[in-house]
């Protein structure tokens, strides 16, 4: 994504007054009309007023004097706008400021004026359908529920065991095995695992890929934040105070009796527990997503991380605090993660989500949101490609 003020080109020309108008008049319609867009209004658009007026004066209060629109949209190019259109239209869903912030970092790198951000938010606004396209996930919802909760919590520093049971037929979809200081991480991807296993290709699906997805995700307990993230992404709703679970108690007996008669090192209690429920229930988590990657290797679109395809599983992810280097990149676990966006923003403290799925992969948040997705420069290949583990790993 190269520098749009840096552009020589003579057909990077201004908008025309025309498309600012229509454009501006189209983000003040919708403001008017949807009170869900106040949250992400400027300061300089005063959205109750705006209603107010509409509602009297009809839409025509929503055109600008052209004098106005030369001031909002001054520096407006099409490159510029073609810019706020692949930032904001991205997968990765970045908000309306973190495409002001992007824009204006890039006008500062070739010292020219920053941009309106009410002409930023309008074009964003106008181009809403096209990110509602773009950032399309295809969900079949199915009746069935899913409970998550503790299955085994030993005290102090002992194996905390957490799974994730789909109700209609009383299977174990996915479980997570480590301590008690890392039960938020360990709800959050347990529930990552059953979602991938929830994935399947389907050519006619947004990205090549269609989620079956319960209607209800239920817990005991209270869930992290970003359970409830990934939930509300995927349309399934959350509810805690779940009842027992006869199963439950099957798979308390079956983890104590695997530990009571094998010794087995802690960073194999996750395969011996799957082999566990294998043997007792003739299918198991990590065998059912082992047969399932074998069957669609040559699947482009099932191959592709999850977490790229939809925003809100990120949620679900781990994060680390990082600093994006002087040189524009991340440092973390020994390689150096790189994308052209990083270089605007040096010095400054991220938050990075590393992917589960391969290490080439990691995504950068700057102040809570999502900025860029960023790539290991070590693991990339000649002809443009990635690969997805250093040796050994």
């Amino acid at each position: 994504m190269t520098n749009p003020f840096r552009s020589t080109s003579l057909l990077n020309l201004p908008l025309t007054e025309g498309v600012c108008q229509q454009i501006h008049a189209a983000a003040l319609l919708r403001t008017s009309r949807e009170s869900s867009v106040e949250s992400v209004v400027p300061s300089s658009v005063e959205a109750s007023l705006l209603r107010k007026l509409r509602q009297r004066l009809g839409p025509a209060i929503c055109l600008t004097h052209p004098r106005e629109i030369e001031h909002l949209f001054c520096g407006v190019t099409l490159l510029v706008y073609q810019h706020i259109e692949a930032l904001y239209c991205s997968r990765l869903a970045r908000s309306i400021p973190m495409v002001t912030r992007i824009i204006n970092a890039m006008a500062r790198a070739a010292r020219a004026a920053a941009i309106h951000e009410e002409a930023i938010w309008a074009i964003c606004l106008y181009l809403n359908e096209r990110r509602r396209e773009q950032t399309r996930v295809t969900t079949q919802h199915t009746s069935a529920s899913w409970w998550i909760g503790t299955i085994v919590a030993d005290e102090r520093d002992q194996p905390l065991l957490v799974g994730l049971i789909d109700l209609s037929c009383l299977r174990v979809l996915a479980f997570r095995v480590g301590t008690r200081r890392s039960r938020e991480e360990l709800y959050a991807l347990t529930l990552y695992d059953a979602l991938l296993g929830a994935r399947h290709p389907d050519r006619e699906s947004a990205g090549g890929v269609a989620w079956r997805v319960p209607t209800t995700l239920v817990s005991p307990d209270q869930l992290p934040a970003g359970c409830h993230t990934a939930c509300t992404s995927l349309g399934v709703r959350t509810q805690q105070g779940a009842p027992s679970i006869p199963l439950v108690g099957e798979l308390q007996a079956l983890w104590t009796k695997q530990r009571a008669h094998l010794k087995i090192a802690p960073g194999q209690w996750a395969v011996a527990f799957d082999s566990a429920l294998n043997r007792a229930y003739g299918t198991s988590p990590l065998r059912t997503r082992e047969q399932a990657n074998h069957r669609f290797r040559h699947v482009t679109a099932y191959q592709r991380d999850p977490a790229c395809l939809i925003p809100g599983i990120r949620a679900l992810l781990p994060s680390y605090e990082a600093e994006i280097l002087q040189e524009g990149e991340v440092l973390f676990d020994g390689l150096h993660y790189v994308d052209e966006l990083l270089s605007y923003f040096p010095g400054s403290p991220v938050e990075v989500a590393p992917s589960p799925q391969t290490e080439a992969t990691m995504w950068v948040c700057l102040d809570g949101e999502i900025l860029t997705q960023a790539m290991a420069r070590e693991l990339a290949r000649r002809d443009g490609s990635y690969r997805s583990r250093r040796p050994g790993r």
